[in-house]
């Protein structure tokens, strides 16, 4: 069985906004669809349907920051995420490492959505002494 490296990226390419969601520990992949408008007759057993547009979907992120040098450490990742991942409209790149990759290796991506910050990043109750939870939840805006 292979071993993948797989990473999360928020505004990937941009240099002064690029964050890495750390310890990514599940992830919402968005599901393929249209959202139709579907008309059953009243007489008989057929229906019309009115195809749509995409589904409006979540894409949640929960994961870790975890520092082994204190508190200080942690705070400081907490506070760089708070401040990375805005409100204003960013990209979400799931990449992998493939080490088969031309020059030595590269990183590849598995997909890419345009979305929206919709409420504050979630930092589970806790002592945040060595490990913090994390939930980001984002709204797909373009596929």
């Amino acid at each position: 069985m292979a071993n993948y490296t797989v990473r999360v990226v928020y505004n990937k390419g941009e240099t002064a906004s690029e964050y890495i969601f750390s310890l990514v520990q599940s992830i919402t992949e968005p599901k393929a669809g249209t959202k139709d408008t579907i008309i059953h007759g009243k007489r008989a057993d057929g229906a019309i349907v009115i195809p749509g547009g995409l589904h409006s979907q979540e894409l949640i992120i929960k994961g870790k920051l975890w520092s082994d040098t204190g508190y200080a450490d942690l705070m400081t990742k907490l506070n760089e995420m708070k401040s990375a991942i805005g409100s204003a409209v960013a990209t979400i790149t799931k990449e992998w490492y493939n080490p088969d990759a031309s020059g030595g290796g590269a990183w590849e991506t598995t997909w890419a959505y345009t979305v929206k910050r919709t409420e504050p990043i979630n930092f589970a109750d806790s002592m945040q002494t060595d490990i913090q939870d994390y939930t980001a939840t984002f709204l797909i805006v373009a596929y």
